[in-house]
């Protein structure tokens, strides 16, 4: 019984250490958080929905600096991702929508967010990424007209 567990303990820490030296971006079981603020003018209604490795439903934010955020732990295999949908009607003939990659697996994702935090502002001309390091914010997604 006392070498099965050893055995398995063993296992474990190989498994980690090789998934930590596969991976430069994050590894497995780490947490973050995806924070999403609402920066829109009137009408300033941010609808969204959420989805990866888990159905977060569809929301609303209202107002200006309203936010929104989940949080989670990195699956095993260090493959979790997710993305939101986002709509907005600028007015009655205008509808724009975008799809966003609110959390994936690569160094050039990760090094935009800063830490274990990807923050994401909604604004009339686009999605912008805040590194929440440096502070750096950069525009990664444009709105698209919805029919």
């Amino acid at each position: 019984m006392r070498n099965y567990s050893l055995g398995r303990l063993l296992f474990f820490v190989l498994f980690v250490a090789i998934s930590i030296s596969t991976s430069e971006a994050i590894t497995p079981f780490q947490k973050f958080q995806v924070v999403l603020v609402n920066y829109m003018e009137k009408p300033d209604i941010l609808n969204f929905h959420c989805y990866g490795s888990e159905e977060l439903g569809m929301h609303y934010l209202q107002g200006v600096g309203a936010s929104y955020d989940f949080s989670f732990a990195v699956n095993a295999e260090a493959t979790t991702e997710y993305s939101c949908d986002l709509w907005w009607t600028a007015n009655p003939s205008q509808r724009r929508h975008v799809t966003i990659k609110a959390f994936e697996n690569k160094d050039d994702f990760i090094s935009n967010c800063g830490k274990s935090i990807c923050l994401w502002t909604a604004t009339p001309e686009g999605i912008y990424s805040t590194n929440v390091v440096t502070k750096v914010k950069k525009i990664m997604y444009e709105w698209q007209n919805w029919h």
